[in-house]
């Protein structure tokens, strides 16, 4: 695809429907400094300094195509546990 024809999709992309279907799921991600290496294992050791929750697999294209200006609809399993609960903005969540 060349760079006129990917302008010319994005530039029709709104208001188009489009249906993402996929594993829906959250990614978590600890952030910190390396503090040393554990003496059990060959591993980091990490000074937590945040974390941070991000939707993943069918959920993370289904969240770039709204930002082109597609009209997105998502059809996957989420399940009943906290991050499931993350992931439908119940709010409920971890802790």
């Amino acid at each position: 695809m060349t760079d006129t024809e990917l302008r010319r999709l994005l530039d029709n992309a709104h208001g188009k429907r489009v249906l993402v279907v996929g594993d829906l799921y959250l990614d978590h991600y600890i952030f910190g400094s390396p503090n040393g290496i554990s003496r059990e294992a060959p591993v980091m050791v990490l000074d937590e300094q945040r974390r941070e929750d991000k939707l993943g697999g069918g959920a993370a294209p289904a969240l770039a195509l709204r930002e082109l200006g597609y009209d997105v609809a998502v059809a996957g399993t989420v399940g009943d546990d906290p991050e499931g609960q993350i992931g439908r903005g119940s709010g409920r969540g971890r802790g």
